[in-house]
């Protein structure tokens, strides 16, 4: 609504001065963004948008009062105003390239909340000047000092600024895709920029439309980041996994080449990691942490991206085992683990069969857990997702277990005694499992 109110304002301004022959002025908007802004925040916003596409369209004229005004706007404790002002900010500068930089330079002067406005005015502008426009010299310098700035910090950056780097790879894909993957494997032992770079590539390969010369360099520069996988920093390993899911999501192509020398640290990510597990005790109760489950997880919806996009090219053996150790896992890994049963079921028949023992091992194992003596509620819930992604999984395994090789025998032991126990309530929901399953096989 205010985009179409600020729009038709424009339109009517600019209509009203054509019409009696005067040319643009800043002042009718400007006005309304004076000392009192503060207390006309609606009329005030409208005003900064206004005067933002003024400056897209070219209307807007140099006026150092007017930047100075929406700069101490960018500071205001209203959060609309300031995200108002931080885009018509912006779009000034882009229109105006020789302010980005200043723009940028008040950003990291800066902190907290106004920090992220002033980023928010760069990100604007450089989608403008880069993005749209392919300004390869403004792109030059504003990479320079963006990455620069990255390189030095010591502190955790807002993801605004990987957005930014993203837009320079997607606009000039020869010269910031190869600038990127460098900034990733020379940032050593700086997480912090790292961390930027890389999320700055994943933002890269979820780009909507990207180019053919973007894939052609993405596929050359892939090798080189995700091999951070294997990275001493838990976070860096996680952003790496998230940047192979989404390649292996959207563009799998790209990846198959070097598929197969990724998997055994893909694999090693699904083990759990005792180092990142701690413990906190409040009061009676004692709780533990796991500071590598979200990597974990990341890594086991790789492997289930891999077995639905490449499953020609997935270890089968490595697939069986980190199912088999993911069925005790915790909640977040199980349901991720039904995913890649699921998917992979039918395409590694075979090995499913032939490694039937184990599976079935570690499916008793999880319906043997007992609550313990006065469980609280969500002890309760916990316990009976494991068992329910126990069943899950062994309702799953139905179609293999009359191949050559398979332990059937053992798997309608293990399916009788799910089938019967009333006391967890695993008998109604294998019941439920099989009518379902019966009921999409006649479908």
């Amino acid at each position: 609504m205010l985009s179409n109110a600020s729009k038709s304002i424009l339109a009517l301004r600019r209509g009203y001065l054509e019409a009696n022959g005067q040319e643009w002025s800043n002042e009718f908007l400007a006005k309304y963004i004076g000392a009192d802004a503060e207390a006309s925040v609606d009329l005030a916003c409208l005003a900064l948008r206004s005067l933002g596409y003024a400056s897209l369209s070219g209307l807007l004229s140099q006026d150092r009062e007017l930047v100075d005004r929406i700069n101490e706007l960018v500071t205001s404790g209203d959060d609309d105003l300031r995200s108002e002002a931080a885009t018509a900010l912006g779009n000034y500068a882009g229109s105006y390239t020789e302010m980005l930089s200043e723009v940028f330079d008040k950003a990291t002067d800066s902190e907290g909340i106004v920090q992220l406005s002033y980023l928010q005015a760069v990100q604007v502008a450089v989608d403008h000047v880069v993005g749209r426009k392919r300004n390869s010299k403004v792109a030059e310098s504003a990479w320079q000092q963006i990455t620069q700035y990255v390189q030095n910090t010591q502190k955790q950056l807002p993801d605004s600024i990987a957005q930014s780097l993203a837009v320079f790879a997607v606009a000039f894909p020869k010269t910031y895709i190869p600038f990127l993957a460098t900034c990733i494997s020379t940032s050593g032992s700086n997480a912090h920029a790292k961390t930027v770079f890389i999320t700055a590539f994943r933002t890269l390969l979820a780009h909507k439309s990207l180019c053919s010369a973007c894939d052609e360099q993405i596929k050359l520069m892939l090798s080189s980041v995700l091999s951070n996988i294997s990275d001493s920093d838990v976070n860096i390993r996680r952003l790496s996994l998230l940047a192979m899911y989404t390649i292996l999501q959207t563009k799998p192509v790209l990846i198959e080449d070097i598929v197969g020398t990724l998997q055994p640290e893909l694999f090693s990510q699904t083990k759990v990691d005792d180092s990142l597990i701690r413990f906190i005790t409040m009061g009676p109760y004692t709780r533990k942490i796991d500071d590598g489950l979200e990597t974990r997880k990341c890594a086991y919806q790789c492997v289930y991206m891999l077995v639905r996009s490449l499953p020609h090219l997935a270890n089968e053996e490595n697939v069986i085992d980190c199912v088999v150790r993911g069925i005790n896992d915790e909640q977040e890994i199980r349901t991720v683990v039904q995913q890649i049963v699921g998917e992979s079921i039918s395409k590694m028949a075979g090995s499913y069969a032939s490694n039937m023992a184990a599976i079935l091992d570690a499916i008793e194992k999880a319906l043997g857990v007992k609550l313990p003596n006065k469980a609280v509620k969500h002890e309760i819930e916990k316990h009976q997702e494991m068992l329910r992604s126990a069943v899950f999984i062994l309702v799953h395994l139905e179609p293999v277990t009359k191949l050559p090789g398979c332990d059937g025998d053992r798997y309608e032991e293990v399916t009788k005694k799910a089938s019967e126990d009333q006391e967890n309530g695993i008998a109604d929901y294998y019941k439920e499992l099989i009518r379902v399953s019966a009921n999409s096989t006649t479908a």
